[in-house]
């Protein structure tokens, strides 16, 4: 199970590192891999965070209401997970 959490994050990354603005509206979805937090390793766990990471800077960047209100979401689901 853990191999293949690794290869899905491993695509995520890819996908944020390179089409960060593209993956904006799925970050919804995206927020759910804080769920798990607590399975993930260390690789892993640096993983998410940088997904996250390329999301936010992302929203930043492109100032739209639809993208700030996404990562808004993100950002909070983020901040909940951390402080629990």
């Amino acid at each position: 199970m853990m191999v293949e959490a690794g290869a899905a994050l491993n695509a995520l990354v890819e996908l944020t590192a390179t089409q960060a603005a593209e993956m904006l509206p799925h970050s919804v979805y995206v927020s759910s891999l804080l769920d798990y937090l607590d399975a993930f390793q260390g690789a892993q766990l640096q993983a998410v965070f940088e997904v996250f990471s390329d999301l936010a800077v992302a929203a930043f960047t492109q100032h739209s209401q639809a993208d700030e209100s996404s990562i808004d979401g993100v950002c909070l689901a983020l901040y909940a997970s951390i402080h629990s």
